[in-house]
């Protein structure tokens, strides 16, 4: 039986930053998922340390740097799951962010994407985005970017869009 979500990491030589976030997907309190990381052709060593370090991590190996977009739909394409995460490599997510994203997902069959609280790496009192908006010029924003973090979004709400640095997709809408 196929997992409940697959989380898909696009990585192009990443291995600086694949140790601290795969170490937060093995902290994840939701048990149900598999990791693959596709990898865009990376010549620093990211597929050996994945072997070495990370065996449960599946690889989608592609030639070469094929981009964002291009890598996570290798991914899609590999994936099993009702339920489709993605997930920058520079990042690292607290053990229930599976788990409240699914939660989320599960309480509100209306809805087909999930964006996630996104905190700045060096400074992580402070938003890098809480979703994505849209202006009347036509062009999309960062909700809350660069703003402090003093506990005023911790209920749901509707966004525009989710940035794909930390969001999940219902398979189903994906397949649409």
């Amino acid at each position: 039986m196929a997992e409940r979500v697959t989380v898909i990491i696009p990585n192009w030589n990443g291995l600086k930053w694949l140790g601290p976030c795969l170490r937060s997907m093995r902290a994840q309190t939701f048990r149900d998922f598999r990791t693959i990381v596709v990898d865009n052709g990376s010549a620093d060593g990211s597929i050996e340390f994945m072997r070495a370090e990370f065996p449960e991590v599946q690889i989608v190996a592609l030639p070469v740097n094929v981009g964002f977009a291009a890598g996570m739909n290798a991914g899609i394409r590999a994936a099993a799951g009702e339920c489709i995460a993605a997930l920058n490599n520079d990042t690292e997510v607290d053990p229930q962010w599976l788990e409240q994203m699914v939660s989320a997902m599960d309480d509100h069959p209306e809805f087909s994407f999930f964006a996630s609280k996104i905190m700045d790496f060096k400074q992580r009192d402070i938003f890098d985005s809480i979703g994505d908006g849209y202006g009347r010029s036509g062009l999309s924003f960062k909700l809350a970017a660069k703003c402090r973090d003093d506990g005023s979004f911790t209920k749901p709400f509707e966004v525009f869009g989710a940035c794909a640095a930390a969001c999940i997709y219902r398979r189903a809408m994906l397949d649409d």
